[in-house]
């Protein structure tokens, strides 16, 4: 016979031997393999909470700017108003009998410690359809039941409403006359300003907004003739 007739011999795998694709790993790569594991995901824990920590803060960050920028845009919405009443005023003005002398204490300022100042507007609101109505609103900082800071804002002699959660402080800082600012200790009551400085706080985080007054009001500071 030939060597191509002889018939095909069986391969017999000798022991021990690996043979390619069937190689297995043994107990000590295991147990390095373990470890490396382990220790990549002992560094994994220990950085989640220091990135969850800096999350928190910079959403709380956020919040606080957005209570801020919201208490800003509705103090600026209605304190501006002050003094504000259609002209000629010849029409009559619902539970006010005299409108001029309604308008007189049009803008006033108080204390209110430790949260800052009471500020306090009226105006004869004509933006709607119908007669002008008389507005009569008041602004400070307290605490509610739940010990948590708010912006109250009242009507007339009604009971305070809570309108920004999260405010801490409204202070009112000093005020813009013929175009120079002073501060509020060197103002007297009857200065007629052009805007006011308003120092809002939430936190740590503050904000400066300076609100116009187009209708120069009448200051009334309590406890000044």
């Amino acid at each position: 016979m030939t060597n191509g007739d002889l018939p095909p011999r069986s391969v017999v795998p000798l022991p021990g031997r690996r043979w390619p694709g069937k190689a297995g790993l043994s107990l000590v790569e295991v147990l390095i393999a373990l470890t490396l594991l382990a220790l990549l995901g002992m560094l994994v824990a220990s950085l989640l909470p220091a990135s969850s920590r800096s999350a928190g803060t910079v959403t709380g960050q956020l919040e606080r700017r957005q209570l801020l920028d919201l208490a800003a845009e509705l103090l600026a919405e209605e304190v501006g108003l002050a003094g504000a009443a259609p002209w000629p005023l010849t029409e009559e003005v619902a539970g006010v009998a005299d409108p001029a002398a309604f308008l007189a204490g049009a803008l006033s300022l108080s204390a209110a410690a430790p949260a800052g100042h009471r500020l306090a507007v009226r105006f004869l609101d004509h933006r709607l359809a119908g007669p002008p109505l008389a507005r009569d609103l008041s602004f400070d900082v307290g605490v509610d039941a739940r010990g948590q800071s708010q912006l109250y804002r009242r009507a007339g002699l009604t009971s305070r409403q809570p309108l920004v959660e999260g405010i801490d402080r409204l202070e009112v800082s000093g005020v813009v006359l013929d175009g120079a600012l002073i501060g509020l200790g060197d103002v007297t009551t009857g200065a007629r300003p052009w805007a006011l400085l308003i120092r809002l706080a939430s936190g740590e985080e503050e904000r400066v907004m300076v609100i116009t007054l187009p209708q120069r009001p009448r200051l009334v500071l309590a406890g000044q003739p």
